[in-house]
């Protein structure tokens, strides 16, 4: 039995003990052919967009996911904005644009505070970026909301260590200059001395 055959049936019951009312009437029936459950059609197409969304993301088509956020972006009346932008974040992230990733990290967070992802999607888009100590006061932001969040201790974990590794890489840039300065000098004294010989 279809919705509105529930609809008219149902309402008929009532109708039957007013008799005033005739159900059989062009009234009634263009009343009743107007019925619609609320949100049926609109929730049921944003589910099937929804699932489009998360299978190109599965496939790895992060463009075009991108722009299907895009879209929903521009038609949602900021029920759900703040994670269409974190997940086109993670799909920027996932392209290597990671300064709209980055854009759209922060965008999410201003329309929802609250909501860790935005500072997750927001500290991996600093990672791509190489601005490891950055990424990781975000990560810490991540694991204040929600401290079960394992990718978010795993990321916090490389930041720190990457962080690390840059210092070291910086040490050993500056031996290696050291090195070489000591080497051009030295170089510069054996030549003088070869032209006294």
């Amino acid at each position: 039995m279809s919705f509105k055959s529930q609809v008219i049936s149902s309402f008929s019951l009532h109708i039957l003990q007013d008799p005033e009312w005739d159900v059989s009437s062009a009234f009634f029936a263009n009343a009743a052919s107007h019925i619609r459950p609320k949100g049926t059609s609109r929730k049921s197409r944003d589910d099937k967009e929804n699932e489009a969304k998360k299978e190109l993301v599965q496939e790895g088509q992060y463009a075009q996911a991108a722009t299907m956020f895009t879209e929903a972006i521009k038609c949602d009346p900021k029920d759900y904005r703040y994670m269409f932008f974190g997940n086109r974040s993670y799909c920027y992230s996932c392209l290597e644009h990671y300064p709209q990733a980055l854009a759209d990290g922060e965008r999410s967070i201003q329309l929802a505070p609250d909501w860790p992802k935005g500072y997750f999607r927001k500290g991996i888009a600093l990672m791509g970026m190489k601005r490891y100590s950055e990424a990781e006061k975000e990560m810490e932001k991540v694991l204040r909301l929600d401290k079960d969040c394992e990718e978010a201790v795993t990321d916090l974990f490389n930041c720190k260590v990457l962080q690390l590794m840059v210092i070291q890489l910086w040490f050993v840039v500056d031996q290696v200059l050291y090195v070489c300065i000591i080497c051009a000098k030295l170089t510069s004294c054996i030549l003088s001395l070869g032209a006294w010989v």
